[in-house]
């Protein structure tokens, strides 16, 4: 299939074409911290769907004890990145953080992390916009990413 936008006047578009629009593409999610080892739980997986200059991704993940310290990141897939619209913290969809030792959820707001070239790395801001960090996660804990953004 040409890809979407790629297509010029006079093309002939196919069945095959009309329903690649959209189409989700699986991956695992490839999680981090600042300083010490990042221990996954039982699930880790994502979606994303690329149209345009568009992209939306969800993941599901959750942790096992308490798995280093420092800012939380998330390191997008090959070929994906985010673009830089000028904001200091562009925010760029949501995600929740499900706390299990207290069974309260908080919103998480992630947003493109500056420091690396190209856009390619999420962190999260918590409530009042401090930037979320690992120390807060235990057992079982549970963070779920809707997000969207401008491709770069």
């Amino acid at each position: 299939m040409t890809a979407l936008g790629d297509f010029s006047s006079g093309d002939v578009l196919t069945a095959a074409d009309m329903n690649a629009i959209g189409e989700a593409t699986s991956f695992t999610p490839s999680w981090g911290v600042a300083s010490g080892t990042l221990n996954l739980g039982t699930f880790n997986a994502g979606l994303y769907w690329k149209i345009n200059e568009m992209t939306f991704m969800q993941t599901a993940t959750n942790f096992n004890a308490s798995p280093g310290a420092g800012s939380l990141y998330l390191d997008l897939p090959s070929g994906l990145s985010i673009g830089n619209l000028g904001n200091t913290f562009p925010r760029i969809g949501s995600a929740s953080w499900s706390d299990q030792s207290v069974s309260q959820s908080y919103f998480l707001a992630p947003y493109r992390e500056g420091s690396v070239s190209a856009g390619t790395r999420m962190q999260f801001l918590l409530n009042a916009g401090w930037v979320f960090s690992a120390n807060s996660l235990g057992n079982t804990d549970e963070i779920y990413i809707s997000a969207w953004w401008y491709q770069t």
